[in-house]
C-alpha cells in the first residue's frame, strides 16, 4: 500500500514532463534556424544555371534552363534579403 507522501507523484512526474517538453521545443526549433555564415554554390553552363543559398534562416535553390526557358525556385525560411543572381 503506497504511503501518504508518494501518493501525487505519477500527477507531478506528468507535470514536470509536459513543463520540460514546453521549455525544450522551442529551443529545438530555434537551434534548426540558427543564422550561421552563408552556404553559396553558383554553377552553370551552356545548358543551365543552379544557384544554391544557405544562411541557416534562409535556404534557396533556383535552378534555370538555358534551353527550354524553364525555371525552378525552392526557398524555405525568410529570404527576402537574397537576391538571386540572374543571366
Amino acid at each position: 500500500m503506497p504511503s501518504a507522501g508518494t501518493k501525487g507523484y505519477p500527477g507531478q512526474m506528468k507535470s514536470l514532463l509536459i513543463l520540460a517538453a514546453a521549455v525544450l521545443m522551442p529551443g529545438l526549433a530555434v537551434a534548426q534556424n540558427t543564422p550561421h555564415p552563408p552556404h553559396i554554390n553558383q554553377e552553370w553552363n551552356a545548358d543551365h544555371f543552379r544557384f544554391e543559398y544557405d544562411d541557416g534562416t534562409c535556404h534557396l535553390d533556383y535552378e534555370y534552363n538555358f534551353k527550354d526557358g524553364r525555371m525552378h525556385l525552392d526557398k524555405h525560411g525568410d529570404c527576402a534579403n537574397v537576391s538571386i543572381p540572374r543571366f
